[in-house]
């Protein structure tokens, strides 16, 4: 039976193996889009999720201290989550504007502040079942999921979920031309076995692919 999902894009990606990633454009039409009191904690975490690929979890446990500012660089420290890696990502703080908004957020903050706090939700325990074994998982995402769609509707097809902008950036890393262990890294896995899943042909790549194709003698 196939599995029914509204969100075009992963029903895409589920069906033919395929994935349009976020561009920065889009990004920016959603960040546009949050308003209220809450606005500025709201920006900050969609810059945060897009340009980390973390787990929705680990966003939402990080705290002011976690990101710092040393010389031109901003550093990002994540706690793993689901048995992944805690890892520490470096931006470039100059040149690029988001990246400057997410560090004056969090630099006005006392250190143990939850920097998205507003976006957490009571915890939910949801049991699922893996090769015959029960799991008994935690999600705090089901506020921060609501957000989200409600942020990128109109600006892309279908509902763009938190976890989407995991798959969206390990992508683009892997069509940039980065190793399966740059990515592993990135991602804060034990193993590259599970690259495999987040690496997949953008829609735009694979219609050049196929043209290349055609010109083979």
């Amino acid at each position: 039976m196939k599995q029914q999902i509204s969100n075009l894009r992963y029903r895409q990606f589920l069906d033919e193996g395929i994935i349009k990633p976020i561009t920065r454009e889009e990004l920016k039409k959603a960040l546009n889009k949050i308003e209220g009191e809450n606005r500025r904690q709201g920006r900050a975490l969609l810059i945060c999720l897009y340009y980390t690929g973390a787990r929705p979890n680990e966003v939402l446990q990080l705290r002011a201290k976690d990101i710092k500012k040393v010389g031109g660089t901003i550093k990002i420290g994540l706690t793993g989550s689901k048995r992944g890696l805690p890892r520490q990502l470096e931006f470039t703080y100059n040149r690029d504007e988001l990246i400057q908004e997410l560090w004056r957020y969090s630099n006005g903050l006392f250190a143990e502040v939850l920097l998205f706090h507003n976006f957490r939700n009571k915890y939910e325990r949801r049991v699922t079942y893996k090769s015959g074994k029960r799991i008994t998982r935690f999600e705090i995402s089901g506020k921060l999921r609501y957000f989200i769609r409600r942020w990128f509707k109109g600006v892309v097809d279908g509902n763009v979920t938190p976890y989407f902008f995991r798959h969206s950036i390990i992508s683009q890393l892997a069509l940039a031309g980065h190793s399966d262990t740059d990515l592993r890294l990135f991602k804060g896995s034990k193993t590259s076995e599970s690259i495999s899943h987040y690496v997949h042909l953008t829609s735009d790549r694979s219609k050049k692919l196929g043209k290349s194709v055609q010109k083979i003698k």
